[in-house]
């Protein structure tokens, strides 16, 4: 039981943190340079955002995998348990 609370616990952390990033980051992403353009810096740490921003959004596919996962390990040992059950008796 302390394995799955464990395992839950894991899957909020990457799921909230990445949503929060992109919550604070997305203003910031959207807003349009202006007319002058950006300087040189501004450009490119607008270019890691975005590619910051990319990573973030694969996260919930990733997560749906390990989620998968850790389903098939679960499956795995209650009929591992079941297994060592039975031949016991």
């Amino acid at each position: 039981m302390n394995d799955v609370v464990r395992i839950a616990g894991m899957l909020l952390v990457l799921i909230g943190v990445p949503l929060g990033l992109i919550a604070v980051l997305a203003p910031t992403l959207l807003r349009r340079p202006s007319k002058t353009g950006l300087d040189p810096a501004a450009a490119e740490e607008l270019a890691s955002l975005r590619v910051e921003v990319a990573e973030l959004r694969a996260l919930p596919r990733r997560v749906a995998e390990l989620e998968q996962r850790v389903e098939f390990a679960e499956r795995m040992l209650t009929a591992s348990s079941a297994q060592r059950i039975l031949e016991s008796r």
